[in-house]
């Protein structure tokens, strides 16, 4: 603006082909696009090849190595409450990421959000354990599933009323067979009868 005689000039190393510095077709073979950011004249060899979406990645002055990182892209694992991870990011590699469940939680899934499940056993066994029975979750898709049951050869015969999560448990003796205490045959075999007490 000092001197209207002199022409302001520019050089985008994108665009023009006759020159040593510039890009050429670069990037264009790769199918990825050119920028370059300072076109001063004196500006050069700053040009850019950069990946196109859904690919990531950019070099300066060569062709930039793409990486197609699902988890960049895709919210179908943090939509679902769950850690996304793509092990193979080389492009055009696609759904093959991996959603995976939150701790505790447990399982996984590829290219869609998991069905996680959670063994509350892992958590209460120790509940059973102090009351001499053991912990079984039948449902590991839903809360307040765990249940204690007896140890054999102790029989469940029912649920304890004051703790629903706690079996009731008989050991009958006279008909039970796998125990070291047990009458097994020892009655029958010289024709009595066999009664037992609960334990």
């Amino acid at each position: 603006m000092t001197n209207a005689k002199n022409a302001l000039c520019e050089l985008d190393e994108c665009v023009i082909m006759a020159c040593p510095t510039c890009a050429n077709t670069t990037c264009s073979d790769a199918s990825q696009t050119c920028d370059d950011p300072n076109k001063d004249p004196d500006s050069t060899s700053d040009w850019t090849c950069t990946c196109v979406a859904p690919a990531v990645g950019s070099a300066t002055t060569k062709v930039a190595e793409c990486v197609c990182d699902e988890c960049l892209t895709s919210t179908t694992c943090t939509d679902a409450g769950q850690t996304c991870y793509d092990a193979d990011k080389t492009c055009p590699s696609k759904n093959d990421f991996t959603c995976e469940c939150q701790p505790p939680s447990i399982d996984n899934a590829i290219g869609a959000a998991a069905v996680c499940t959670f063994d509350e056993c892992k958590v209460h066994a120790p509940d059973c354990t102090a009351i001499g029975q053991y912990c079984n979750d039948p449902d590991l898709l839903n809360d307040d599933t765990w249940v204690c049951h007896c140890l054999p050869p102790n029989v469940e015969v029912g649920r304890d009323m004051t703790n629903a999560k706690n079996a009731l448990c008989e050991l009958d003796e006279c008909v039970i067979m796998a125990c070291p205490t047990c009458a097994k045959t020892t009655c029958s075999a010289v024709g009595q009868t066999c009664d037992y007490n609960l334990q």
